[in-house]
């Protein structure tokens, strides 16, 4: 949690340069941090990942509690409320992208006994907008919804790769913390990484997020033929997923999704 919180911390430290920080930034910070280090945190847990001091937390979350938009559980943690869960839902039900691309996502994890995600930007991280995991995985990997640093994913570096030099630039120019001894924090090597998933069209995660999580993602593109997300594979690191039927599979995959979004 403590290289998230750093992370989070840098969003927050970002957005301060554009001016005074106001209660809806605050409460936004607070939400964020639950989407993404939830379901269930206390209150020294939100301060570590915000920034913010308990007083100021303590504040905020009676009026998000007052409203439902956060609950108290087991006396000490905080958890989203409903009114969120509904607006989740009907953002995911109103997704054309995720529709088109579930039954490609559940033919890929069948396939392959694997996890399938769908992954969107939210530079300088990404968001697991959907997984499909099957049964014998659900205790390894989490559900879609949450954040995770671009620089350690497949699916984040997929997309990283194929993005304007100025993008990629301020990509460089932020922190990055060592999740696992294989993530990969020097720019320069980021930077060829990013160069080498370019030239080959798919990109690997040995580890770099999680110790034994191996992924792989390939790069979809909307109409105009720009990224805008990555699908990806992940499993268990004691099993193969960088073979060519695997790799052939995925780049299939993530290639009709493009087209039916209108890449031709």
């Amino acid at each position: 949690m403590k290289r998230h919180a750093a992370a989070l911390r840098g969003q927050t430290a970002d957005r301060a340069g554009a001016g005074p920080s106001t209660a809806n930034d605050k409460l936004l910070d607070i939400l964020n941090a639950l989407g993404a280090h939830g379901p269930h945190l206390a209150l020294p847990e939100l301060a570590k990942l915000t920034g913010l001091s308990k007083a100021t937390l303590a504040r905020v979350l009676r009026v998000a509690e007052r409203r439902q938009y956060v609950q108290l559980i087991d006396g000490d943690k905080y958890t989203v409320g409903l009114p969120l869960l509904v607006l989740g839902y009907q953002a995911l039900a109103g997704s054309r992208l995720r529709s088109l691309a579930m039954p490609l996502l559940i033919r890929l994890s069948e396939g392959f006994d694997a996890a399938a995600n769908l992954v969107v930007p939210r530079w300088p991280q990404v968001l697991l907008l959907e997984r499909v995991i099957p049964p014998r995985l659900h205790a390894t990997f989490s559900p879609p919804g949450r954040l995770a640093p671009f620089y350690a994913t497949a699916t984040g570096k997929a997309l990283a790769a194929f993005q304007a030099p100025h993008l990629i630039d301020d990509l460089m120019n932020r922190p990055r913390v060592a999740l696992t001894e294989h993530t990969i924090t020097d720019a320069q090597t980021l930077r060829t990484a990013l160069d080498e998933i370019r030239q080959r069209g798919w990109a690997l995660d040995k580890g770099e997020l999680r110790v034994g999580v191996r992924c792989i993602a390939a790069p979809v593109r909307d109409a105009g033929g720009a990224v805008v997300a990555t699908m990806g594979l992940s499993s268990t690191g004691v099993e193969e997923i960088t073979d060519h039927v695997h790799i052939r599979s995925l780049l299939d995959a993530a290639n009709t999704l493009s087209g039916l979004l209108g890449y031709a």
